[in-house]
């Protein structure tokens, strides 16, 4: 194991049911091969809203969330339940500070009903694994991967969040493994 105990926090923003912060929480530490702590639930910033677009800046969240954090853990994601944007993307699923220690995953367009499907737990619960995997990722410095099937493929549907599995491909772990020798 490359990491220490609790270097890996989530952060309920709003309120999250906790089978779903507990299905990340077993995603991260499997992934990342250390343990990972759910703190207790913040409230999401006024801020953070963008009347007009009737959404939430993903940028706003995560410098909200540097301000609340606690000193120690290395990482901290963010979850909510609230439609995410960026001043240039019209949603997104989550954002990250590149190489920073923050990141947040958005569960509303990871939902099959947000597109006229029956509810799917296990799909839902599965795409936000991935989401929450994927912008971790970016803290330990990773960029978005060419393969489709890699944890970092960008995607801008959740066609292809499907499409990817829960796991780094090799050159994308090499990197990791780099980055946590540091």
């Amino acid at each position: 194991m490359l990491a220490g105990a609790n270097d890996i926090a989530i952060q309920p923003l709003g309120a999250i049911r906790p089978e779903l912060l507990a299905r990340i929480q077993a995603s991260l530490q499997n992934i990342y091969g250390s343990t990972a702590a759910i703190l207790p639930p913040l409230k999401i910033p006024r801020e953070a809203w963008i009347a007009a677009r009737q959404q939430y800046d993903s940028t706003k969240i995560i410098r909200f969330m540097t301000r609340s954090a606690p000193a120690a853990p290395e990482r901290i994601l963010g979850v909510c339940d609230v439609d995410l944007c960026t001043p240039i993307l019209t949603f997104v699923f989550g954002a990250a500070e590149v190489g920073g220690r923050f990141a947040v995953i958005s569960l509303q367009r990871l939902r099959p009903e947000a597109y006229g499907l029956p509810a799917d737990r296990l799909l839902f619960m599965q795409r936000c694994a991935k989401a929450a995997v994927h912008e971790l990722g970016h803290t330990f410095g990773l960029r978005h991967c060419y393969r489709y099937d890699c944890i970092m493929f960008s995607c801008c549907s959740v066609e292809g969040t499907d499409l990817k599995q829960e796991r780094f491909c090799p050159r994308c772990a090499e990197k990791l493994r780099d980055a946590r020798k540091c």
